[in-house]
């Protein structure tokens, strides 16, 4: 809560105090832990030990007198032997009691330890021998001096001696041995002369906060030093502090200020107001003084509470941990009547009025609607920020005042603190059946992180910065980007992400020998709208007809793609491997006049750049029909004969050539003979066709023997091969 104290005696506002009230919840709980602490303390140090203390840890260099072996450890013996050390105690401090803990690293026989300081030789630890003990922890020595023998020395060196023996065994490096020496000492008669709130006032309000001035005066003998108080209040939970005296001089008398605050929680006239000083001194009597004070109703407990609705993020609302807002949204804080006030006596009990700040200034009332309380209605203020309003400080104040006259007040603040929005943006607004659609994230935001959750508006999502994305399906899509801050400020962005068809391209061909034509046959399609198209036959022509055909000027292997784009832009392709096949060129050689009966061989002049071919013959007589590759033929009639070649390859590629040749007439001969035996006459026959008008001279050459006849007869001598003509 944030108070305004003011005089209920008419008197001017003379301060104001804003303290979160969640620190002042902690300062409770400090305020009870310490409370503790000092109950604790009392239990340890027992009521008599109530005083300030001097610690101090001898060590093997603090021994006095030469040690004498005994077995197997060391003790030290003889007069005077004992430890010394520099004493810290303040001037005229006075010794309430010394507490000595000896860790002697052995253990002895009971009879053996030592005992408890006595009171008439305070100097003195009775038992004579520690030799031959085992190791122990702990002997405790608490001496309470009746003399002045514990007052610190001239020089500043308090020295613990006796006769008798006391020691470590073996050595205090070895065991750990040592001792640990406690003073307790008082050092001045602290007296509480008053105590009151730090106010001008002469009254408290109800559940107003306070700090506490309280007034000491040192009577002496010596200084002060730091004492613990407590400040108690009837209603209220009580206080405890430190407080340093040190500079408090003999006879002098100062106030101090308790920083911790008193909250009086209680009604009433005459409540006692206590101060108590616990640290003992030497006169215990005039350490707690009480004073009277009334404390007065007040209008407290007014709250300024954002709604269920509330587009921030509500915190305690105070100085130090303001709520979160955000401009361009709309907020509502309702504002609750006082505790023990209600809205319907508003103007009559109780009245308020309200201040709304920005940065410190009075806020536009473009922007905000404060309405007052009425019936059973709370107060409420409505308020919208712009964006030039950023990282200002919002300020509301509700001013309580009750209509009694008392002057106790009230100022309830709720603070909050204009936080950046972020700004989501994003490329990427429609995409093909068949593509990867990358986001591209344009968010900003003034300061503060960003993360991001997205909304395909098919049921998937992503948490990424840029994410891609391929739909399944055609249609539109709401994809949604929220951007979050930091702070945990968000705000989103949907854009209908439409899903275009993608042309399904595919197209026929048959491959042709290289002086055809290869006709494209376009077999895309698409869901909806036009295609346009282009194709690449992969020797550098081109087309963008929906069809399309192409003779290749070097036979082989091309890839042909075609591409389709949609009139949004959407693009596919597919590609396949065209042959074009060599083609052969056909041709022969023969020559163009023969007479009848001669015999022709046709010479094969085929050309074709790859590839193998057969070949198929007609002769232009007859039936006749040949498939070698250098046919030979006999003509019996004359005339035009008309010689025909067709080419084949082993791609299907056909050239054929037809050649005239003119048989002129002529005998054609056809040799017979009858059985040729040594010995015995051979009759030859030659058959001869003679066309018409036309005669005949025959020559017969038969093993060198000339011959006129027609059917001549020759008789063989002997075995061998007979020659006639060019036959054998």
């Amino acid at each position: 809560y944030y108070q305004t104290q003011k005089n209920h005696e008419q008197q001017s506002l003379v301060a104001q105090c804003e303290v979160d009230y969640s620190l002042h919840k902690k300062r409770k709980m400090l305020q009870k832990s310490k409370l503790i602490f000092a109950f604790l303390v009392s239990l340890l140090t027992f009521n008599t030990m109530q005083a300030q203390v001097a610690t101090y840890r001898i060590t093997e260099s603090m021994l006095v007198n030469t040690p004498w072996n005994c077995g197997g450890g060391s003790v030290y013996g003889g007069s005077d032997v004992g430890f010394a050390w520099t004493d810290t105690l303040p001037v005229g401090a006075i010794i309430d009691s010394v507490v000595i803990v000896f860790n002697l690293g052995v253990e002895c026989s009971p009879s053996l330890r030592p005992t408890r300081l006595n009171n008439v030789n305070a100097n003195s630890v009775s038992g004579t021998n520690w030799c031959n003990c085992t190791v122990r922890d702990v002997d405790r020595l608490i001496s309470r001096p009746v003399t002045s023998s514990y007052l610190p020395r001239a020089l500043n060196n308090f020295v613990y001696t006796g006769g008798g023996t006391v020691g470590f065994s073996p050595s205090a490096t070895l065991n750990g041995s040592h001792a640990i020496v406690s003073v307790f000492f008082k050092t001045a008669d602290i007296e509480v002369v008053n105590v009151k709130p730090a106010t001008n006032f002469t009254s408290m309000c109800r559940q107003s906060e306070y700090q506490i001035d309280l007034t000491l005066k040192n009577n002496g003998p010596g200084p002060g030093g730091v004492i613990d108080v407590r400040i108690d209040f009837e209603g209220s939970d009580p206080v405890l502090a430190k407080v340093d005296v040190s500079n408090l001089a003999v006879g002098q008398t100062r106030t101090y200020r308790i920083s911790d605050i008193i909250i009086p929680t209680k009604l009433g006239a005459a409540l006692p107001l206590k101060a108590t000083v616990l640290t003992s001194d030497l006169d215990n009597s005039n350490n707690e003084l009480t004073a009277p004070w009334d404390v007065l109703s007040t209008p407290y407990g007014a709250e300024i509470i954002p709604t269920a609705d509330f587009p921030g993020f509500p915190r305690d609302g105070n100085r130090f941990n303001q709520d979160f807002i955000t401009y361009n949204k709309t907020y509502r804080y309702n504002i609750s009547a006082p505790s023990l006030y209600s809205n319907n006596r508003f103007n009559l009990d109780w009245t308020a009025d309200f201040t709304a700040l920005l940065d410190g200034a009075p806020m536009p009332a473009s922007k905000f609607t404060y309405t007052g309380p009425s019936g059973s209605n709370n107060a409420s203020v409505v308020f919208n920020l712009l964006e030039d309003d950023l990282n200002k400080e919002v300020q509301f104040r509700f001013n309580v005042t009750d209509l009694s006259g008392n002057g106790c007040d009230s100022t309830t603040v709720r603070y909050a603190v204009v936080m950046p929005t972020p700004k989501p943006e994003y490329d990427g607004f429609s995409v093909c059946e068949v593509d990867e659609l990358q986001f591209v994230n344009k968010s900003t935001i003034a300061s503060g992180l960003l993360s991001y959750r997205w909304d395909f508006g098919d049921g998937t999502g992503s948490t990424l910065f840029e994410p891609k994305k391929k739909f399944a399906t055609l249609g539109s899509y709401p994809v949604k980007l929220v951007a979050r801050s930091n702070i945990g400020f968000a705000d989103s962005i949907t854009v209908n992400v439409v899903v275009n068809p993608s042309p399904i391209v595919d197209f026929s061909f048959t491959n042709q020998c290289g002086n055809l034509p290869v006709n494209f046959t376009n077999l895309s399609s698409i869901g909806s709208g036009n295609i346009s198209y282009f194709w690449e036959f992969g020797d550098g022509q081109t087309s963008e007809d929906v069809n399309a055909n192409v003779i290749y000027n070097t036979p082989g292997q091309y890839l042909v793609t075609l591409t389709a784009e949609s009139e949004a832009g959407c693009i596919n392709s597919v590609s396949k491997t065209s042959f074009s096949y060599p083609a052969p060129i056909a041709d022969f050689n023969v020559p163009t006049t023969v007479c009848g009966g001669t015999e022709l061989t046709f010479n094969n002049a085929t050309s074709i750049a790859f590839s193998n071919w057969g070949n198929e013959w007609s002769f232009g007589e007859g039936t006749a029909r040949s498939f070698d590759k250098n046919p030979s033929f006999l003509y019996k009639e004359f005339g035009d004969k008309q010689v025909k070649m067709k080419v084949t390859t082993q791609f299907g590629c056909v050239d054929s050539i037809v050649k005239t040749i003119t048989v002129n007439p002529g005998p054609a001969i056809q040799i017979t003979h009858s059985d040729v035996c040594s010995q015995t006459p051979v009759r030859f026959a030659s058959n001869v066709f003679v066309p018409e008008g036309m005669t005949a001279n025959y020559v017969w050459n038969i093993d060198g023997q000339i011959l006129g006849a027609a059917n001549p007869v020759v008789n063989f001598p002997g075995e061998g091969v007979v020659l006639f003509g060019d036959k054998t």
